[in-house]
């Protein structure tokens, strides 16, 4: 039987377009990466007049981000991107270092804070493989984290089927240690050194862009009613935060300009939200909301409920009060 010629023609029209955006003449995601990607992060980051200079931050933002976990393909397109942009001009990257403890040498230490302080514009990566197809989809796109809402017109997609190499990688689960201090990875009750050296940080570079200078801070003797990491925490916070040449350490409240006032939340049964807050005690000065948290997680929070404390409230059946109690005793 012939076929009729409208029908040829039609079925090679419908063939050419489906093997155009389905098929082999499909782009593979490294050349759109770096022919379409790339140059649209470069070109928005970099020369846009909404973006330019603004700091921004790159993240993972899959199912197991809320985890401080991503897939080896994440890891590798954040890495991608992140070389690309530290040397385009007017794109203002913010890197989260990565925690360590310090040795106890009694040095001074020099800080290493961004001048741009925390990102405004968080630049997300999200790597979907469960599609029906069999195809994996990358998206890119921004938060403006001002605003809480996602920059219009800042998006990016690739949808293709993956190499053996990126099968590979998207089965790789990698733990992004910058993240830690974040509930996504809360530090944990045996890294106290970790923590304080995080707080500490974290004050310090905030204080340095306040610009105010000569500052005494006066940090009250934790209570003896707090469990062991806690004391052991605002112990070793007290001995960072005087080996910055940004602030001096006191203990003596006549003399201080600045009150470090410190409380610990629950957030559930294992989750504690420490919160550090600098209160100035000299009118002159001005620290508006300068402030630090970071999230703790921890065998039980039980041994928080014998701190008899008249900021304690009590857990009644089957719910959960949030606990706020100041980790520091009231007597000065």
């Amino acid at each position: 039987m012939k076929l009729p010629r409208t029908f040829l023609v039609t079925a090679l029209v419908f063939l050419s377009i489906h093997s155009a955006v389905f098929g082999a003449d499909r782009k593979q995601l490294d050349p759109w990466l770096n022919d379409e990607l790339l140059p649209f992060l470069e070109d928005r980051l970099g020369r846009h007049p909404r973006l330019k200079g603004q700091p921004f931050e790159v993240v993972g933002a899959n199912q197991n981000s809320a985890l401080g976990k991503m897939d080896g393909l994440t890891a590798e397109i954040l890495r991608k991107i992140v070389d690309r942009l530290q040397s385009v001009p007017g794109a203002n990257f913010v890197e989260r270092s990565t925690i360590k403890p310090w040795s106890d040498r009694g040095k001074s230490v020099e800080l290493a804070c961004d001048p741009q302080g925390e990102a405004t514009v968080q630049v997300t990566i999200e790597v979907d493989n469960s599609l029906d197809s069999g195809d994996v989809r990358v998206a890119v796109q921004a938060m403006d984290l001002v605003e809480n809402n996602w920059v219009r017109g800042f998006k990016k997609i690739w949808i293709g089927q993956p190499t053996s190499r990126e099968k590979r990688l998207m089965a790789k689960q990698i733990v992004d240690r910058k993240l830690l201090g974040s509930r996504a990875l809360p530090f944990r009750g045996n890294q106290p050194d970790l923590l304080a050296s995080f707080l500490a940080e974290n004050l310090s570079c905030h204080l340095m862009r306040t610009g105010e200078p000569n500052l005494k801070i006066f940090l009250r003797n934790p209570t003896e009613k707090l469990p062991e990491f806690l004391r052991t925490t605002l112990g070793l916070l007290s001995h960072y935060l005087a080996r910055f040449r940004e602030v001096e350490i006191t203990n003596k409240k006549h003399t201080a300009n600045v009150i470090l006032i410190s409380n610990v939340h629950t957030i559930d049964s294992k989750l504690l939200q420490i919160s550090l807050l600098l209160r100035s005690l000299d009118k002159s000065i001005r620290l508006p909301g300068v402030g630090t948290e970071a999230y703790v997680y921890v065998d039980s929070t039980a041994a928080f409920t014998q701190l008899g404390s008249r900021e304690l409230t009590a857990r009644k059946a089957g719910q959960n009060y949030p606990l706020h109690r100041s980790m520091f005793d009231e007597k000065f």
